[in-house]
């Protein structure tokens, strides 16, 4: 499967995410139903126009700008956790999308969000489980984006509360209106953090296969692709077994979803994982 093909397939999984939209607005409402019986129409109306404007302000689209990389200084893994601050001597090579190779795209959508082609900005299904695995089970889990990931790392902040969420939410609505879906997934891939010093695929590859982006194998395209996660836990050199076990995970989820053949993935999961030792930079 191709990028064209996958935006082809994007324009008709608009139709999927205006409809997960309704449910939500109508889960939503049930719920504003239930909370508010008990009210006056008029208090809970004003109660509805007070979170209005506290949580979802409007967002002017002109201010959503990227900024160069060399500026960001804050980065954060995919479950909220602050990494690790940028400096001047990172390990960071930025490429262009363009010239990305479709496995190592293909491998982190897969791993981070499977349906990135598909949603505008939030995953709302992805929201809801998180919502009620959060209720059950006391933890905070993610449902973002890849798009919600670069919103919350540029504009946002990563405070852990259901406000901030919100507000993450209907930023990343606004901010795919502004942005290719290519764009979103440059700065993502070029930006979130591998762990050991390593900043964007292409430094990753160098770390812990010493090679160039485009020699990567599937399989080692969906190691690396398991590390944004949390990289101090999903730590390859450290842990080996348990990052092997996500890599094959992820393998799968890209068979899962049409980006490799059955015959591939089956190459990909024989294969060792193959990661190289720290070479301390000169």
């Amino acid at each position: 499967m191709t990028i064209h093909e996958l935006e082809r397939r994007d324009k008709r999984g608009r139709w999927s995410a205006a409809l997960a939209l309704l449910l939500s607005v109508a889960v939503l409402a049930a719920s504003w139903v239930g909370l508010f019986s008990f009210m006056a129409a008029s208090a809970a109306a004003g109660t509805w126009q007070a979170l209005d404007d506290e949580y979802l302000p409007e967002v002017d689209g002109q201010s959503l700008v990227l900024p160069d990389l060399s500026r960001v200084s804050r980065v954060y893994a995919s479950d909220g956790t602050l990494i690790a601050e940028l400096y001047d001597g990172r390990l960071s090579e930025p490429v262009r999308f363009e010239d990305m190779p479709p496995e190592i795209v293909f491998a982190i959508v897969a791993a981070e969000d499977s349906t990135f082609f598909e949603h505008e900005g939030v995953n709302w299904g992805a929201i809801l489980k998180a919502f009620l695995d959060n209720l059950s089970s006391g933890r905070q889990r993610g449902g973002s984006t890849i798009t919600q990931q670069v919103v919350k790392q540029v504009f946002v902040g990563d405070e852990i509360s259901y406000e901030r969420k919100i507000k993450e939410a209907v930023t990343a609505i606004e901010f795919e209106r502004r942005y290719e879906k290519e764009q979103i997934l440059e700065f993502y891939m070029n930006s979130v953090y591998f762990g050991w010093s390593a900043y964007g695929v292409n430094a990753a590859a160098r770390e812990f296969f010493g090679k160039e982006l485009n020699d990567l194998s599937v399989a080692e395209a969906a190691t690396i692709a398991v590390l944004p996660r949390n990289p101090s836990e999903y730590d390859p050199r450290r842990d080996p077994e348990f990052v092997l076990e996500r890599r094959n995970d992820v393998i799968a989820n890209m068979l899962d979803e049409g980006f490799i053949t059955e015959a591939i993935a089956e190459d990909a999961y024989a294969e060792p994982l193959g990661v190289i030792e720290h070479v301390p930079p000169i």
